[in-house]
């Protein structure tokens, strides 16, 4: 094979694996951030919850 094409064929090999490589990274970093805002509104959903269980002991407590 020649040795111009072999060297080409590298080049273009690395640029398409660097570009894999940053869509990947891109498509991590935006799953991490969903995964972060579901955690926030779950975690937001559950501390809702104590509260009105709160509110629910409380209310019993008083009757």
């Amino acid at each position: 094979m020649n040795p111009k094409r072999l060297y080409a064929l590298l080049i273009v090999s690395q640029l398409v694996l660097a570009i894999a490589v940053c869509v990947l990274g891109a498509r991590i970093f935006a799953l991490h951030a969903v995964v972060n805002d579901i955690l926030r509104i779950t975690g937001g959903i559950i501390d809702s919850i104590d509260t009105i269980v709160e509110i629910l002991k409380l209310s019993g407590g008083l009757c």
